[in-house]
């Protein structure tokens, strides 16, 4: 069993080597050593380096604390965060995974806190959040979705006819719309890609990004019109970049894939920087192409 220690000076608990910390510092021999440190060139000159730090970041406090420097601080830091390139910046990295995730972590802690539920709570009960809160109740009605058919809530004075975005581009309706209005016609990119379709598998795939052919809300690019389950996807650069659509280029793929695979289709992607290397490209959508008869074909999982 352990014992308590006891100093042999003062009588003080929690000591060791006989002496707690106060006696021990009294003895001449510890005075002595820690003069003879003191003295040392090489101590000096660090106190005194210390010293100079602390008065140096004393003085920068105190001129920070100017009225006028804390007002032009705040201007430059206004026009700094206004600057296009700085706003643009911010978003990037907003939209970074990780930064997402930390965020999400942070905020999640911040709500779950007392202080703040108190503070949430009290701002609830005033009367004019109240009022304002059954303003709001009293214009809104509830609707159903012309897509999937569930009920949603709505303002009075919206004309709104779906409970999401995925919804509004499954209704043939408005995709049908959508395509008079706008009369889509192939990029660049898409008709250079026609060409090497055109020549490898002649009257084989048929350029349908122009709204034509939907699949569960998603319009690919190329469909095959030869009787196989085939899909070809041109990805742009920065559209489908991460910085976007906040997936790296794999999880994009295997997710566009994923989604056509459930209606048993089977998906090629080719991204923007692909077409400059025709000679790779060709040999890519030849093994496609190959691989994808209706008696070898497999969904891909």
């Amino acid at each position: 069993m352990l014992t308590e220690r006891i100093c042999s000076v003062c009588g003080a608990p929690h000591c060791a080597k006989g002496l707690c910390k106060r006696c021990y510092n009294r003895l001449p021999n510890v005075i002595k050593q820690r003069r003879e440190y003191n003295r040392r060139p090489e101590v000096k000159e660090r106190r005194r380096m210390y010293k100079a730090r602390l008065e140096v970041k004393e003085r920068k406090r105190r001129y920070n604390q100017r009225p006028e420097i804390k007002e032009r601080t705040r201007k430059y830091n206004q026009e700094y965060r206004q600057k296009p390139e700085n706003i643009e910046r911010r978003r990037k990295y907003h939209q970074q995974p990780e930064v997402k995730k930390k965020m999400n972590e942070y905020m999640k802690k911040y709500y779950q806190r007392p202080e703040i539920k108190e503070k949430y709570q009290k701002y609830g009960q005033r009367p004019e959040v109240k009022e304002r809160k059954r303003k709001y109740q009293e214009t809104e009605v509830q609707r159903y979705c012309k897509s999937c058919g569930k009920s949603f809530l709505t303002r009075k004075h919206t004309h709104a006819k779906f409970c999401s975005l995925q919804c509004v581009w499954k209704n043939e309706e408005f995709i049908a719309n959508m395509r008079k209005s706008r009369a889509l016609k192939p990029n660049g990119q898409e008709k250079e890609l026609n060409k090497i379709l055109q020549k490898l598998h002649p009257k084989e795939y048929k350029f349908v990004g122009d709204f034509a052919f939907w699949i569960d809300g998603k319009n690919p690019d190329f469909v095959s019109v030869g009787g196989q389950k085939k899909l070809i996807e041109l990805f742009g650069t920065y559209w489908h970049s991460q910085e976007i659509t906040g997936r790296t280029r794999v999880e994009e793929e295997r997710r566009r894939k994923k989604h056509f695979a459930k209606f048993g289709w089977k998906t090629l992607i080719v991204w923007e920087q692909e077409l400059k290397d025709v000679e790779a490209l060709e040999k890519k959508i030849v093994g496609f192409h190959d691989d994808g008869r209706p008696e070898f074909f497999e969904v891909v999982k």
